[in-house]
């Protein structure tokens, strides 16, 4: 079949159902039923393989942004938020980086996931 890549995003394991369901996408996009731009997760290469037509373009639909996980605690996604207006997330980063024992990244969901598992080792020393 000729498609298959060896880069992270594009790296598939091939069992029989799998590369049955492959080959009927991949007719799909030879007919015409699959619009490249809309494969946002696949590298321009990969995108070609189901849509000869492609050529990369503002048109193209972006990778929807990642999403905290549901049931955080918003009082710590305001105090997170609080500090990347405010420039000191790099700062509180490396200062819950030392904490907690384990590195901290200054972007908002490793701040949050960090500030919630601070906020979780606090309440179970209060028990």
């Amino acid at each position: 079949m000729g498609i298959i890549g060896y880069t992270e995003r594009d790296s598939w394991e091939f069992i029989r159902d799998g590369r049955d369901a492959l080959n009927k996408i991949k007719k799909a996009g030879d007919d015409g039923g699959i619009d490249g731009k809309e494969l946002y997760l696949l590298s321009t290469p990969f995108r070609r393989q189901f849509d000869q037509s492609y050529h990369e373009s503002a048109a193209d639909r972006a990778r929807p942004l990642r999403q905290l996980r549901r049931g955080c605690n918003t009082n710590v996604v305001l105090i997170v938020n609080g500090w990347i207006r405010s420039g000191t997330a790099e700062a509180n980063a490396e200062r819950l980086s030392k904490e907690l024992g384990f590195r901290v990244f200054p972007d908002k969901i490793s701040l949050v996931y960090a500030g919630e598992f601070k906020y979780e080792r606090i309440m179970a020393s209060l028990l």
